[in-house]
């Protein structure tokens, strides 16, 4: 009977939760339509939904948030949907969307999520008795309950299923994927919502005020913790945050007088260690224990050098490398960290809330044009770039001239501002260059030399990386062979045998490898040596075209034969360093006839 109550509960909470935020509960059922969609038509190109009812659930839940506070009027509620399904819509049309996802998309719909995460979060606690911090914790709690009823029914429809298709019939492969994303996109988020605190507004002002304390204790009651999470923070995620900050810490009083200020070690480590730590922080003020609370006292302080000394660095790195968009978020985040630390550190912890604007603000500006990480960075390493070719002599009157001889710690720069542009899909935007820059040979006629890095291994050590154009309509020729497998070598990898039978004969495929090149041998069951495919002839061909980037299926396939067999590989993927490769290949294997006489 408990659990029927208890199930009966669920669903009222449930429903309660559809009228609280009928367009949030929009947007899930959009968000698991389009999942389902995607899944059975396997268009790739639908993400951009799915990220916008993500996008959307977020903005509605602010929306609804900022109602429930200050409003009462319904008129208002309309008002404030609809602004939210305005923003929504504008994030689907104001971004350019590619083929797949890219990175500008990733970066900027993660900070949008980020500074909705906090808005969310911090707009019922606004001039509340209700801190920012305690609301934090019940956040915090929901959502990893939510997360682990909905990892155990997943775990539960998958051993069905699992035992339907063992023990009955074969099931269709998309179907774990649909209940998949059934948990995913429609239970976890409808039970995280139906557990989402009732939070004192503008509304409450007319109740008595016995009703106005008993609800204000119902809240306050959410934020009591449980023996089990004060150890876990106590004992296990502040020693861990104390000893990765005193890892950070040691590194700094090392290096303050030499690789600090060069090689910036810590800028990927930056804003993840940031927004861990501040967590950690804002959890362990609602922890009452004598470790929870001196951590809670001393953090700000430890986290300020860190990030204050991080941010001069990288500060002083940009007179060497100009402003890409890893640094920028880098120095944005360790200004929003130190600014966060001197507040925490030195003012009343009470105002945790702070931090919710202060990151909008921030967020705000690394996304918006033309002072965004994206911009920024783009006019940064074209000015770079432009340095580098006017002091070559290599641009004159808006055109590049080539230089073969260029010395090679600018061409390898050349190099990295090109790749820089590409990643951004920012090569239209040069004036001064070709779209199809990347294309194989075009790097070259450009400007003078190959698109490729040169490491420091000595004079005669090369390096080059190809991959080979297959689109998903590509059809390779195999006619005239026996066999074909997939196969793949590295120069840190074990040598080994594939087995294979032809004509009721066993053959054995061995690979050898060695840091210099690798062996394909083909022998059969005498152990006589059939035909052997060398590797070195390959790199030696590819190493004098080390302008390819993108080549053709003509171009990567590489054969060796003799009057027993015939061994032909065509290369999917090839980085070759000098003293390390790594290759994946389709290898086809013809015996011929009179080889088993």
């Amino acid at each position: 009977m408990k659990v029927m109550e208890r199930l009966e509960q669920q669903l009222n909470d449930t429903i309660q939760a559809v009228g609280r935020y009928p367009l949030a509960f929009s947007f899930i059922l959009s968000l698991t339509i389009v999942n389902m969609i995607m899944i059975e038509s396997n268009d790739g190109e639908m993400y951009r939904f799915s990220y916008t009812f993500v996008i959307g659930i977020l903005f509605s839940l602010i929306f609804e948030h900022l109602y429930e506070r200050f409003y009462i009027q319904i008129k208002v509620r309309l008002f404030l949907m609809w602004s939210a399904l305005i923003l929504t819509l504008g994030y689907f049309f104001l971004q350019s969307w590619p083929e797949f996802m890219s990175i500008q998309l990733g970066i900027r719909t993660s900070v949008i999520v980020l500074m909705s995460l906090l808005l969310m979060i911090w707009i019922p606690t606004i001039q509340s008795e209700f801190r920012f911090s305690q609301n934090v914790f019940v956040i915090f709690k929901n959502f990893f309950i939510a997360l682990l009823y909905s990892i155990v029914l997943a775990i539960g429809i998958s051993l069905i299923i699992a035992l339907i298709n063992a023990l009955l019939f074969t099931t269709d492969g998309n179907v774990y994927l649909h209940f998949l994303n059934l948990i995913a996109s429609l239970f976890f988020p409808s039970l995280f919502l139906s557990m989402m605190p009732v939070y004192i507004g503008a509304r409450d002002q007319k109740l008595q005020k016995k009703d106005q304390v008993k609800k204000k204790n119902n809240l306050m009651s959410l934020t009591t913790t449980t023996p089990i999470f004060d150890r876990l923070l106590s004992y296990i995620i502040i020693p861990l945050t104390t000893i990765y900050s005193g890892i950070i810490l040691i590194y700094l009083a090392i290096n303050i007088t030499g690789d600090l200020w060069s090689e910036v070690l810590l800028e990927p480590l930056l804003v993840s260690f940031t927004v861990v730590v501040l967590l950690v922080y804002i959890l362990s003020l609602e922890v009452e224990t004598k470790i929870a609370e001196l951590f809670a006292r001393v953090y700000p302080k430890v986290l300020l050098p860190i990030v204050l000394f991080q941010t001069i660095a990288s500060i002083v790195k940009l007179t060497d490398t100009g402003v890409t968009y890893g640094r920028y978020f880098a120095i944005l985040f360790g200004v929003f960290g130190t600014i966060v630390a001197i507040v925490y550190g030195f003012l009343s912890r009470e105002k945790t809330g702070w931090i919710a604007p202060i990151f909008v603000v921030f967020g705000l500006i690394s996304i918006t044009p033309p002072v965004d990480a994206f911009s920024v960075s783009f006019y940064s390493q074209k000015a770079g770039l432009e340095a580098i070719l006017e002091a070559n002599n290599m641009l004159t009157e808006g055109e590049v001239v080539a230089k073969p001889d260029l010395a090679e710690k600018d061409k390898n720069e050349i190099i990295q501002y090109i790749n820089h542009f590409e990643e951004l899909d920012k090569l239209e935007k040069i004036d001064y260059l070709p779209e199809n820059l990347m294309a194989p040979g075009v790097f070259e006629t450009i400007f003078g030399f190959p698109a490729v890095y040169e490491y420091d291994r000595g004079p005669e050590s090369f390096g080059f990386s190809v991959y080979t154009d297959l689109n998903d309509q590509q059809v390779i020729n195999i006619s005239g062979y026996d066999h074909i497998l997939m196969n793949n070598v590295d120069a840190a990898m074990a040598d080994k045998i594939t087995m294979l039978e032809h004509n009721n004969q066993r053959y054995e495929l061995r690979t050898t490898v060695d840091e210099e090149t690798f062996l394909f041998t083909l022998v059969d069951a005498s152990e006589n040596i059939l035909v052997t495919f060398d590797g070195t002839d390959m790199f030696t061909d590819l190493s004098a075209n080390e302008n390819y980037r993108e080549i053709s299926v003509d171009d990567a396939t590489y054969t060796a034969e003799t009057d027993q067999a015939r061994l032909t590989l065509i290369i999917q993927n090839l980085d070759y360093y000098g003293d390390r490769y790594y290759a994946n290949f389709f290898t086809l294997i013809d015996i011929k006839d009179h080889a088993n006489d």
